[in-house]
């Protein structure tokens, strides 16, 4: 399923239509989530992955080698058929993520280039986040975070018993 990126592409990258699909991926619940409609949008996923595979890569050379090595294991453990749905929507769900952070990382160095071409160096400063726009970051659950959540906890009982 991986090829080997030559260094060659027909059309430029579309930051737009890859973080679409990545929200996309993301989004799917694995209860309402057919393995067909997984495995379709896992075979656009490893395209696009492989299309920002170096130009989403972060200036670092150690940072870039270590997220090299994630991506080809990523790549090189894809789920087929005979695997379980939660195989393959956790699979989808890693290339998603990978995929949204190399087109942040894509973004970042060429604002970066644009304005070192433009004379404006900036102040080191990352701009601050759009709402609405994904991070790159993923993180985890940290469990009960909330105070409403605590409090609906408490009014239940404390949940399963």
């Amino acid at each position: 399923m991986t090829h080997p990126h030559d260094g060659t592409r027909e059309a430029p990258l579309n930051l737009d239509a890859a973080t679409r699909l990545a929200d996309e991926a993301l989004s799917f619940q694995i209860g309402t989530t057919t393995r067909l409609a997984m495995d379709d949008v896992t075979v656009r996923l490893v395209e696009q992955v492989e299309a920002f595979f170096e130009e989403g890569l972060p200036e670092d050379e150690s940072e870039a080698a270590a997220q090299r090595k994630e991506i080809r294991t990523l790549l090189e453990r894809c789920p087929d058929g005979e695997d379980p749905a939660f195989s393959a929507w956790t699979y989808m769900r890693a290339l998603g993520r990978v995929l949204r952070r190399h087109v942040t990382q894509y973004r970042h160095r060429h604002e970066h280039q644009a304005q070192k071409a433009n004379g404006q160096e900036g102040n080191g400063i990352s701009p601050e986040p759009v709402p609405g726009q994904p991070s790159g970051t993923y993180r985890v659950p940290s469990g009960l975070a909330t105070a409403v959540t605590r409090r609906r906890l408490s009014l239940t009982g404390g949940g399963a018993q």
